[in-house]
């Protein structure tokens, strides 16, 4: 099998990231799954946008957890975007949780969930979260990832059916023991960290590899020959032309 081809952020080279405009560019191309952020409005709305504030996107200082969700969605989210075939993304709003995952649904698509920061920021986070996956029925099509490795034990309380996966940037000393203590049921590492040892411990736990972000395909190449479950991009055309060309096991 082939690994799963995930839109990082929406597709964030060909479309502004975390918008609905980026999901459904993943969609036309063929994306077998999206991956988006999620933090806590100040009135308890999951919005789904990569940094705590919209300094990057909206030339705002405006922050997530001090705003409502009407407040933050007056704002262009778009217009920020350089596209590479110069189309116009001005407009676009930062989407709600429900509003994706209602897309995701509808498309079929394998959704990964990443929680900023998690209950110490945003108390509540993991149980608003799971109740959207409950509601869309999307427990059995969607992974829980964070950095806060106390939230996913929260979203696990919470459901147990919903899968979590431990994000780590760096590399760790028997990764996947370290994730069996946490109890998740992946491992979301960095490309870098990854090799054929990583994979087989992993494996020997029962546990899937999703990994970020990979944007050419030699790296492509080499990960999905290693055998990982999902590869995170930025680029699902580039990464789906590179093991389409060979290199992914069968």
């Amino acid at each position: 099998m082939s690994p799963r081809i995930v839109a990082h952020r929406g597709g964030s080279a060909i479309a502004p990231e975390n918008t609905m405009a980026a999901f459904r560019k993943a969609i036309e191309l063929d994306a077998d799954g999206i991956e988006l952020d999620v933090h806590l409005t100040a009135d308890a709305r999951l919005v789904v946008i990569h940094d705590d504030s919209l300094d990057r996107v909206a030339n705002s200082p405006i922050r997530i957890g001090r705003s409502g969700v009407d407040e933050l969605r007056e704002f262009d989210v778009g217009s920020w975007f350089t596209s590479p075939d110069g189309a116009d993304f001005s407009g676009e709003r930062i989407p709600t949780l429900e509003e994706v995952l209602e897309l995701a649904a509808d498309a079929g698509l394998w959704v990964n969930v990443e929680l900023k920061a998690g209950s110490r920021l945003y108390p509540g986070i993991e149980r608003e979260t799971v109740k959207q996956i409950d509601r869309f029925g999307l427990s059995e099509k969607v992974v829980v990832s964070s950095f806060d490795h106390y939230s996913l034990r929260e979203v696990k309380r919470e459901n147990p059916a919903v899968a979590v996966g431990v994000l780590h940037t760096s590399s760790l000393i028997d990764a996947h023991e370290y994730a069996s203590i946490v109890g998740a049921d992946a491992l979301h590492p960095h490309a870098m960290v990854v090799d054929q040892g990583y994979v087989s411990g992993a494996r020997g736990l029962g546990m899937a590899i999703n990994v970020w972000t990979v944007n050419d395909a030699a790296s492509a190449k080499m990960l999905a020959a290693a055998g990982v479950d999902s590869i995170i991009t930025d680029d699902p055309a580039l990464i789906r032309t590179a093991l389409a060309a060979g290199g992914a096991h069968d």
